[in-house]
């Protein structure tokens, strides 16, 4: 009931204590009926508070989606941060958003970037694995997706994209089906897995 929602949460806005989260989750309510330009407006109303790093993000992502590339990137670098963690965050983002735009080898720049900040991320490395493979460095993606199963053996979506990318990019189809039968021991229902054991027995 997203209008009845949004009702209360205007209410709220005008008592100035609870602007600020108020205010995102109108934003948050906005961008998920892809209504961007609104959803915009509300983020950028996000100054302070405890939503306002979530809203920088959020607001990057809708600008994103109106072909706002370099607004977006604005806003996420022109974010201050002497934390770690957000910082990661950030270079996460902005990674994500070069890589919808198909600059790919700067996405995966980026999160090598936030890997610096954050070795063996388990999150970034995949980030960066499914972005090499856009730029045809299968070899990196391979490296990556290896790290991250040699320290976690039940990570079935690593498994699963190792092996799909395998089916699909190389001849190693015997290697591939070993990943995604790995990946299918793990979780048989996985839609995505079960796909790519289709795919491998068909190529």
């Amino acid at each position: 009931e997203l209008d009845a929602s949004k009702q209360y949460l205007e209410r709220l806005h005008a008592y100035r204590l609870y602007a600020g989260e108020a205010a995102y989750f109108i934003g948050q309510l906005e961008a998920a009926r892809k209504n961007y330009p609104e959803a915009e407006q509300w983020f950028k109303r996000v100054q302070h508070g405890q939503y306002q790093l979530e809203a920088h993000l959020r607001l990057a992502l809708v600008l994103d989606q109106q072909g706002k590339l370099e607004e977006a990137v604005e806003i996420l670098e022109g974010y201050e941060t002497d934390n770690p963690k957000q910082r990661i965050e950030i270079l996460q983002i902005k990674a994500e958003v070069y890589g919808q735009n198909e600059k790919y080898k700067t996405g995966y720049d980026i999160y090598t970037e936030a890997l610096n900040l954050s070795p063996n991320n388990h999150e970034l490395l995949y980030g960066r694995a499914m972005l090499a493979e856009k730029f045809g460095r299968i070899d990196l993606l391979e490296e990556d997706l290896l790290t991250i199963i040699a320290e976690n053996p039940k990570d079935n979506q690593a498994l699963n994209a190792l092996g799909y990318t395998l089916a699909e990019q190389t001849e190693r189809y015997e290697e591939a089906r070993d990943y995604i039968e790995q990946a299918l021991a793990i979780d048989g229902e996985d839609i995505a897995t079960l796909d790519s054991m289709g795919w491998v027995l068909h190529k």
